[in-house]
């Protein structure tokens, strides 16, 4: 059975546990989730967890995927750092390599999310793609065309792309985002020159 948990202080070792065994992996992102000396390197999730408040009170909510009673994920969601109305979804998001492509993104852990997101009144969720991983957009403009949404989902209202990349968190990044009321976000304040545009013609 899969479920997803708020996480707290207590599940720390655990979770750090999991990090690590998945850091073995040979993935771009593996590096950011648990290298020997993670205290000391702010890129690591133990770390952010750990000493920052992103994921903490008002600022944000971190989630662990369970199945049964094994962790198996994580992924949190947090307030923009340039504004609270904007909230970055799916950050540090990351499955054990078997239960992936399960849809477990779409319907177990972005619901979550979202529904914290609009008990914090957020009038933009995002979700946010590096480089690397930016193909995992056309992903998501295929399942809007072919996949059935509820309102519990994310992008049930609508579907949107920046056609530049931002700069979050210090780095370049690739958006997509549902609006949840009629505030807009200038993303041109926070475009960032060092990518191209990103070709959105091709599904």
């Amino acid at each position: 059975m899969i479920t997803v948990r708020e996480y707290t202080d207590d599940d720390f070792e655990n979770l750090l546990e999991f990090c690590r065994i998945e850091s073995q992996e040979d993935h771009p992102s593996s590096v950011n989730m648990w290298i020997e000396k993670w205290e000391s390197d702010c890129r690591t999730l133990p770390f952010i967890l750990k000493f920052t408040e992103r994921f903490k009170g008002n600022n944000g909510k971190f989630f662990i995927v369970y199945s049964d009673n094994r962790i198996i994920g994580c992924s949190g969601i947090y307030k923009s750092e340039y504004t609270n109305k904007l909230f970055i979804a799916g950050s540090r998001t990351w499955l054990a390599r078997e239960f992936r492509n399960k849809q477990l993104l779409k319907n177990e852990i972005l619901p979550v999310q979202k529904d914290w997101a609009i008990t914090e009144k957020a009038n933009i969720i995002a979700l946010c793609f590096n480089e690397y991983n930016s193909s995992a957009i056309r992903l998501f403009r295929i399942g809007m065309k072919t996949g059935n949404r509820t309102p519990r989902h994310l992008f049930y209202s609508n579907y949107n792309e920046v056609e530049f990349p931002v700069i979050i968190q210090f780095t370049a990044q690739w958006v997509i985002y549902e609006t949840l009321s009629n505030y807009r976000f200038d993303w041109n304040k926070i475009r960032s020159p060092s990518l191209q545009l990103l070709d959105t013609t091709k599904d």
